[in-house]
This record gives C-alpha cells, sequence and structure tokens, in this order.
C-alpha cells in the first residue's frame, strides 16, 4: 500500500470493524484534532449512511471518531488519512466502518445477518468509490 499513497493514487481507505454500526472518519486520537476536509468527510459519510439505509433500512451513524465514540490512538484510518496527506493528498478520505449490530449480538452476529450486511456495506463503498472517480 505503501507505493500508492507515495505516488499520490490512494485517495480513500476503508477499514472494517464490528460492531456498533458506525461510519467513523478522523481524527480518533484526541478530542482537539479535526481533519483539515471535516466537511466533505462528514458530507461523503452520510451518503453512505444513506445508502445503507436504502438497502435494508438500518441505521448507521457518520462521525468523527471521538463525536461518536471516545478517544482511541492507533486506528488505521488515522494512520492512513496523515499518511495521505503527508503525501500531498490535500483531501484524502479514510474511514472505519463499524458493522452490524448495535450490541445485540454484538461480536457473534447470527449467519442470517452476514449477507445483509455486505449488501449494504457494498452500497456505501459505491458511494464513497463514485465520488473519488468524479471528485479526486
Amino acid at each position: 500500500m505503501k507505493q500508492y499513497i507515495d505516488d499520490g493514487s490512494l485517495k480513500a481507505f476503508l477499514t472494517f470493524h464490528s460492531y456498533s454500526q458506525l461510519i467513523i472518519f478522523p481524527y480518533s486520537y484526541d478530542y482537539t484534532s479535526q481533519a483539515p476536509n471535516k466537511a466533505e468527510l462528514n458530507s461523503v459519510g452520510q451518503e453512505m449512511s444513506a445508502a445503507i439505509r436504502a438497502v435494508h433500512r438500518q441505521s448507521y451513524e457518520a462521525g468523527q471518531g471521538t463525536d461518536l465514540l471516545y478517544a482511541a490512538a492507533g486506528g488505521s484510518d488515522d494512520w492512513a488519512y496523515d499518511a495521505m496527506l503527508a503525501a500531498g493528498n490535500d483531501g484524502p478520505l479514510s474511514y472505519t466502518f463499524e458493522l452490524r449490530d448495535e450490541g445485540r449480538y454484538g461480536f457473534l452476529l447470527p449467519a442470517n445477518q452476514i449477507q445483509p450486511n455486505c449488501e449494504e456495506i457494498d452500497a456505501a463503498m459505491h458511494v464513497v468509490i463514485n465520488y473519488v472517480i468524479e471528485n479526486k
């Protein structure tokens, strides 16, 4: 991945965790830092959330990590964001998806929810991919 960061061709970074139904963007390592393109990150995050909701009516909240959860250093989304910035990308997109569910099953999501979860996240990925193609 380093070569794609270094040559400036990496425009978006996505990582997937479970669970909480969130779309998190940088920064999460402290309560005061904000991404220079926070408004853009939030806008794309809201569009991804709407795309998810349109598939199976699941709600995902989008926002900065410290606004949605708590300070947590060492996240790959923060690392990738900073690496893209350092390479000259002035508007990188970096997100952590906290997948289904909201706590009922936690890390043991029932098998019958895996396919629907993939379908709704696929819709969100189409949003960010198309955004990169059209704007980056």
